[in-house]
């Protein structure tokens, strides 16, 4: 259910369930800590955290489950070289895609945007899979890669486990980042296990449009990046 892989996706249950285990150190081998001490922090800067939850994957055969990682993770990294993301894969739930901020004040609606390429994207071209998006905003050092066990991350995670299909689901800090938005429209996400967020508030909320030239741009954009697929992959086995 919802409620139960939501849980496990928020406690870390599933990313400890496909997780490869951790190298060993080496005996005797010192942390590297001299430079990282004396060195000052980078500033924080604002990431924009999309969790892209492959929700259906236990019910599918292992064939069948490969080929949606493969093509969620190809589709993911597509978007973000449009819109200056990078990709993470994320362990028992899917993909993460880091929308690092910009000093750009369309910056918040440009991922809102991003994002729903993206779920445009899988629902048109994935034969198998299910997938739901959750999207966090976190504070982190600017350059540096947000580890994917973050309690942002981990928010981020639990938004897309409750989102319904093809939906993206935003936190409270999105939703305030967006707060003098009118290009896009939204309405409250109700559920329990939003009180189990750790970085935001229960006042969450479900995407549900974007301005009509904006719809029709991310339609341009969808059309031609799965051109462009056409174009370099080889036919599916399915």
């Amino acid at each position: 259910s919802a409620w139960t892989f939501a849980r496990a996706a928020r406690s870390g249950e599933l990313a400890r369930l496909f997780a490869a285990p951790a190298p060993a150190e080496a005996a005797g081998e010192p942390a590297d800590t001299a430079d990282a001490a004396g060195a000052a922090a980078p500033p924080p800067v604002a990431h924009y955290l999309l969790a892209v939850n492959f929700y259906n994957q236990l019910a599918l055969q292992p064939a069948e489950r490969e080929f949606e990682r493969r093509l969620a993770l190809e589709l993911a990294e597509a978007v973000a070289r449009e819109c200056h993301g990078q990709v993470q894969c994320l362990p028992g739930v899917g993909v993460l895609v880091d929308f690092h901020h910009r000093k750009d004040a369309e910056r918040p609606f440009q991922v809102i945007c991003a994002a729903l390429l993206l779920a445009r994207l899988l629902r048109d071209e994935a034969p198998f899979g299910s997938y739901r998006l959750g999207m966090n905003l976190a504070l982190h050092p600017a350059g540096a890669t947000l580890p994917v066990d973050d309690a942002a991350v981990g928010d981020a995670t639990l938004l897309s486990a409750l989102a319904p299909d093809d939906t993206l689901a935003i936190s409270a800090t999105v939703a305030r980042a967006l707060e003098n938005e009118t290009r896009y429209a939204a309405k409250r996400l109700d559920n329990p296990l939003l009180d189990e967020l750790a970085t935001s508030n229960g006042h969450c909320y479900l995407v549900i449009g974007v301005a009509p030239p904006f719809d029709t741009l991310i339609g341009q954009q969808a059309e031609r990046i799965k051109a462009q697929r056409d174009a370099i992959s080889s036919p599916s086995t399915f």
